[in-house]
């Protein structure tokens, strides 16, 4: 029998392309397909969709080789937008595409602000004749009308004519007969079945996923630290040879590269710098290539943010120290490992061993502070004590959440 906590490791991209009124090749679809077999979307949830998308097709691929000078639209969630260091760069080759259905909520509208101020142009996706008073088309740069529908037809006319600025795409075109009817109304882009399927598209080079988790929980870490150590984040990259390759081929693409090939993993990293490693990080962990679970990494990442801030007010703990702890006492659960495996092959100090593996010296009291906090078990503490609490653990899922985009909806 299947075991469903194994997640699959031959997931791949493919592209959809889009044509000019021309009917010359200038943009791309990414989507995400299950394996490289697959003709639909098939996937657990959009973010782990979207973010297996984006380390395939930026960090595993590479922009320049996967599409050339074309652009590309890059579909996400409202949950992405929540994060926008997590958009993909450079923002003149990157169309984000939100779903016609997203709620514009007051943070929404928020984020889409800040997104179109930060150079990206915005698709709106999905629309018919009953969303064409939508307010969410008002952010709108390019709508993506769905020609499957004989009234979206027949009406795109009339709602084209106020369209002075944004540009239009014909998608779903299936049939000549519904090419023909678009030409007529002069849309800027075409796309659908008629012209091309989408392609599949592996990555090169990176024949398994099997990722080493508790280097990159480390690096994670570590890069979250207020004084980062570059030479032992170097020596936790060099143990996950799937991440190697996908920050060399970062550093060597011409975002990054200015004529001079890189070859050294520390160059790579000292041009990428800490907040896109950060990302690259995170954007691996969130494609889940690996035993992860969804539910979990958000409550570790949360655990060791407030043990951070609670030793913050502490004088016998450092606040590195804690945060250190608190990632790793749930990884045996993220990992299906036993603790104490993980606490000899990482090599920690007797603080953070005894902790993990006994809840014993202050960091274990510390722990088992957090944990009961997190059951709400506690008893014969202060009400000031408990709002600490309260205050130091929304800020802790406040923070997780800017890291990890939100994996719950």
């Amino acid at each position: 029998m299947k075991d469903p906590s194994r997640v699959e490791e031959n997931y791949c991209i493919a592209l959809h392309p889009i044509w000019d009124d021309q009917l010359r090749h200038v943009a791309d679809e990414l989507l995400y397909r299950s394996s490289a077999w697959a003709k639909t979307a098939e996937f657990p949830d959009p973010i782990t969709a979207t973010a297996r998308a984006s380390s395939t097709a930026f960090y595993e691929i590479g922009l320049d080789h996967l599409i050339g000078e074309r652009r590309l639209f890059f579909n996400v969630s409202e949950h992405w937008l929540r994060n926008l260091e997590m958009l993909p760069l450079p923002p003149n080759r990157i169309v984000i595409t939100l779903d016609i259905s997203t709620e514009l909520t007051d943070a929404v509208s928020s984020n889409l602000h800040d997104l179109k101020s930060r150079g990206y142009e915005l698709a709106i996706h999905g629309v018919r004749s009953k969303d064409f008073k939508n307010p969410l088309l008002s952010f709108a740069d390019i709508i993506k009308a769905d020609m499957r529908c004989a009234v979206t037809r027949s009406e795109m006319s009339r709602f084209m004519e106020d369209l002075t600025t944004v540009k239009t795409v014909a998608s779903y075109i299936e049939t000549e007969t519904i090419f023909r009817e678009c030409q007529k109304l002069s849309f800027d882009f075409y796309q659908g079945f008629f012209f091309a399927e989408s392609e599949s598209i592996g990555s090169p080079g990176i024949k398994n996923r099997a990722a080493n988790r508790v280097a990159q929980l480390r690096i994670l870490g570590e890069l979250y630290t207020a004084e980062p150590n570059m030479e032992y984040i170097e020596a936790l990259v060099a143990q996950d040879p799937s991440l190697c390759i996908m920050i060399l081929h970062h550093a060597n693409s011409p975002l990054f590269n200015r004529g001079q090939r890189i070859d050294s993993l520390g160059k790579a990293l000292m041009l990428l710098g800490l907040d896109r490693l950060r990302v690259m990080t995170t954007i691996i962990l969130l494609a889940k290539n690996g035993p992860i679970h969804q539910l979990l990494l958000p409550k570790l990442l949360i655990r060791a943010h407030m043990c951070q801030l609670v030793a913050e007010r502490l004088k016998n703990i450092d606040p590195d120290i804690a945060f250190t702890t608190g990632l790793f006492s749930l990884l045996d659960k993220v990992m299906h490992t036993d603790m104490e495996e993980i606490v000899n092959s990482v090599g920690f100090t007797e603080v953070i061993s005894d902790a993990l593996l006994q809840r014993s010296g202050v960091m274990g009291k510390l722990l088992i502070l957090i944990e009961k906090f997190e059951e709400a078990a506690i008893a014969g503490k202060s009400l000031k004590t408990l709002q600490f609490l309260n205050r130091e653990y929304l800020n802790s899922v406040a923070w997780a959440e800017s890291v990890l985009v939100t994996l719950q909806k």
